[in-house]
């Protein structure tokens, strides 16, 4: 998910916070492995080294269960 916003206030207030370490542990970069479909999640450590996860971060079994419940009663194409 994503949302744009046009806000040169915001964007002051973004850089801000993630300048701060412990903001920094919940932000992640995504892309997509070479098959073009495997989402990989990127972060960096305490030491700034890259982190390379294709588990979702914060997913729990209990999520993807309600998740993919959810996708037997809505087209993702209509998301």
């Amino acid at each position: 998910m994503s949302v744009v916003i046009d806000s040169p206030a915001l964007v002051a207030d973004l850089v801000r916070l993630s300048e701060e370490k412990s903001q920094r542990a919940m932000m992640y970069r995504l892309r997509l492995q070479a098959d073009g479909e495997t989402i990989e999640w990127l972060s960096r450590d305490e030491q700034g080294r890259v982190v390379t996860t294709t588990d979702e971060p914060g997913s729990s079994p209990w999520l993807k269960l309600k998740l993919w419940l959810q996708s037997l009663f809505v087209d993702e194409r209509l998301l």
